[in-house]
Parts: structure tokens; sequence; C-alpha cells
């Protein structure tokens, strides 16, 4: 997930500021984020794509 929506964050030439600012949170933590450093809840995870352009979908399978 993470590497293809910062793939889509720099295709839109968009900053980590940038991202933070429309999310209301800190570059910082978006930087932890991005690098897998930062526990994302699935809203986070929806409101980052929204902030990109994208969308954000989820899938509920049978476990093991």
């Amino acid at each position: 997930f993470r590497s293809s929506i910062v793939c889509l964050r720099l295709l839109h030439s968009m900053s980590l500021a940038d991202i933070a600012a429309r999310m209301g949170v800190s570059e910082a933590w978006l930087a932890r984020l991005e690098a897998n450093q930062a526990a994302a809840r699935m809203s986070d995870v929806r409101l980052y794509a929204l902030s990109v352009g994208a969308l954000a979908g989820y899938t509920v399978m049978e476990g093991a």
C-alpha cells in the first residue's frame, strides 16, 4: 500500500507538507507513516488516499 500511495503523491507533485495540511497531521508523523514507522488506522489510509486524489477500499476475508 504505502509505496503505491507515495508514488501517487509524487506523481501529482505533492509534498509531505501538502498532504499533512490536507490531513491535519504533522509532516513528521506523515514521514514516519510513509516509512512504515508509524501505525496507520484505516481512517488514516482513507484520508491519505483522498488527499492524493485516490480511493481506498477495504476487503474482509475469512481467516485461516
